[in-house]
Formats: C-alpha cells, structure tokens, sequence
C-alpha cells in the first residue's frame, strides 16, 4: 500500500458519451430541484455560476458510476484497500465563463484521509501549439512546494488528497464546467 499522505496525483480520461451522460444528469437535477447559483462558498472569481449538488445528487445514477470508477482507480495506485468505502461530502458543479478562474486553495488541511475529484465536462478550445498558453490550466502544489500544472481536456478528471493547494488560470475565453466531488475514505 502507498503512503497516503505522500505528494500523489492520478489523472484520467473518460469518454464524451460518458462527459455527456453526466451534463445530462447534472442540467436534469438542476431543472428538477430549482437549483440556483451560490457562489458565496467558492474560491472561484468572477463570471461563474455554482450549484452546490449534494442535498440531490441521490437522484442519479452517474454519481455511484463514477464513485465506483473514483475507486478502482485508487486501488490500481494502491492507495486504498477493498475494506475501504468512499464516503461523498460535496458535490457541486462550476460553470465558468470568460475571465472566470479559481485562487490557490485547498478543500482540507487536516490529516485526515480525503479526496477530491474534479470532472471536466467542458473546456474552452486553445491553441496548443503555444506552449505558454496557461489559460485555464489547473495548477497545484506538492508539499515540496514544487508547482505542478495540467491543461485539462473534456473527459480528463483529477484524483488528489484534499491537503494540497490547487486553482486554475484565468481562462481567456469560452466556457469551462466542471463537476467536483470530495470523499472522506473510511477504512
């Protein structure tokens, strides 16, 4: 088993049917439930809407699928064991607009084991050939305090412990969405 508390990073992909089930999935519990934006709970800045998604995210069936993929991939980097159980504690889907961006942060600094899964359902289109093109890049910071940064494409999805400081750049232009879930494993 690997050191939980160790500096560690998993990054995946998922299909566009899949990226289309859960914006699917997402604009539904929105409509149904009357959700409105909050975004006095955000480390996101300017131009977003927020929809805080856990009170109904019971309602669908592409959260357990994904918990269940969330998990496997755990286990692959040995990181948890079978006994273990992903506890969900927020759900929460970020629409971001031109300019929009979110300031270095964290989810949680204690020592406790958590995790946090950002989804990316929806990005804007830059031009990858420049290779100083940050805009709208996730970036985050290991203990070592060594920067680490990702230029996120639809379907890419993160896995990190909620210890470690992380944001975006602004982004220039288009629209980025994102579904984000933090766990607690309980062993």
């Amino acid at each position: 088993m690997n050191n939980f508390f160790d500096d560690w990073f998993i990054q995946e992909t998922i299909s566009n049917d899949k990226v289309d089930q859960i914006k699917n999935e997402i604009e539904k519990v929105i409509i149904t439930n009357n959700i409105e934006s909050n975004t006095y709970l955000t480390s996101s800045t300017g131009n977003i809407d927020q929809y805080n998604l856990i009170h109904h995210i019971g309602q669908t069936y592409i959260i357990d699928e994904l918990s269940k993929l969330i998990f496997n991939k755990l286990q692959e980097k040995k990181l948890v064991t079978k006994n273990d159980e992903l506890s969900r504690k927020q759900c929460w889907t970020v629409i971001g607009n031109e300019g929009s961006y979110h300031t270095v942060h964290s989810h949680n600094a204690s020592f406790i084991k958590a995790i946090v899964c950002v989804f990316y359902l929806q990005v804007p289109e830059k031009d990858n050939e420049d290779i100083h093109n940050r805009s709208g890049n996730f970036f985050m910071f290991s203990r070592r305090n060594e920067l680490m940064e990702f230029s996120p494409k639809v379907g890419d999805f993160l896995i990190f412990p909620t210890w470690i400081y992380h944001g975006t750049y602004p982004q220039l232009n288009g629209l980025r969405q994102t579904l984000n879930i933090d766990y607690t494993i309980l062993t």
